[in-house]
C-alpha cells in the first residue's frame, strides 16, 4: 500500500508536464512481450511476432526497452544488473535511432513522427526515471523492489525509506503548489 501511495504522490513528476499529453500520442504495445514471441532470421531481424492477444494502445511514454534482454527479471535490475541493463538499453536505443534515421523521408513516416521519435521518448523516460514509474504499473509483482531500487533513491538519495520520499515530496509540492495543480488538471 505504501508503494501505491508513493507512486500516486509522485505521479505529477512523470505524467503531464508542459505538453500534457492527455489525448496522446498512444501506440499499440504488447503488454506481455517475451523473447519466445519473436521469430528471427539468420541475421537476427524480427520476421514474425506472435501472441498479440494482450496488445493495447498505451501512452507512448510507457514504451521501454525489454528488461528481459539481459536475462534478468525487472526486480533484479539493481547494482551490476542495472549496469548491464543500461549498456543493453543504450545499444537498443542506438539501433532504434539508426532505423528511424533510415525511415526518414519514406512514405511510412510523417513529419510529426520525426519530431517525436520513439527513441527520443524512450531516452527521455530513461533519463527522467519515468521508465521505473511505468514499470511499477505494468509489473505489479516487482513494484516493491522497483520502488526501493529506482524510484525512492531518485527523490531522496540519502534515504531508502518510502516515508522519507513522501515527506520530501510534500515539502516540494507545497513550494510548487501551482505547478502541481496544473499537472493534476491534466490527469482529471
Amino acid at each position: 500500500m505504501a508503494a501505491w501511495t508513493l507512486l500516486r504522490t509522485l505521479l505529477h513528476h512523470f505524467v503531464g508536464g508542459q505538453e500534457c499529453q492527455r489525448s496522446g500520442p498512444f501506440r499499440p504495445q504488447p503488454t506481455d512481450l517475451h523473447a519466445s514471441d519473436l521469430f528471427v532470421d539468420n541475421d537476427w531481424s524480427v520476421t514474425c511476432l506472435i501472441d498479440l492477444e494482450w496488445i493495447c494502445a498505451l501512452r507512448v511514454e510507457m514504451l521501454a526497452v525489454a528488461y528481459w534482454l539481459t536475462g534478468r527479471g525487472v526486480d533484479r535490475l539493481g547494482g551490476d544488473g542495472l549496469v548491464e541493463f543500461d549498456a543493453v538499453h543504450q545499444q537498443f536505443v542506438g539501433i532504434l535511432e539508426e532505423v528511424e534515421q533510415e525511415m526518414r523521408g519514406t512514405c511510412c513516416v510523417s513529419e510529426e513522427e520525426v519530431v517525436a521519435t520513439l527513441s527520443k521518448m524512450i531516452r527521455q523516460g530513461w533519463d527522467s526515471g519515468a521508465v521505473w514509474f511505468w514499470c511499477c504499473l505494468s509489473e505489479i509483482n516487482a513494484m516493491l523492489s522497483v520502488v526501493g531500487d529506482h524510484t525512492t533513491p531518485r527523490f531522496c538519495p540519502e534515504s531508502s525509506g518510502e516515508e522519507e520520499v513522501l515527506r520530501q515530496s510534500k515539502i516540494k509540492d507545497r513550494t510548487t503548489n501551482s505547478n502541481h495543480a496544473k499537472h493534476h488538471h491534466c490527469l482529471s
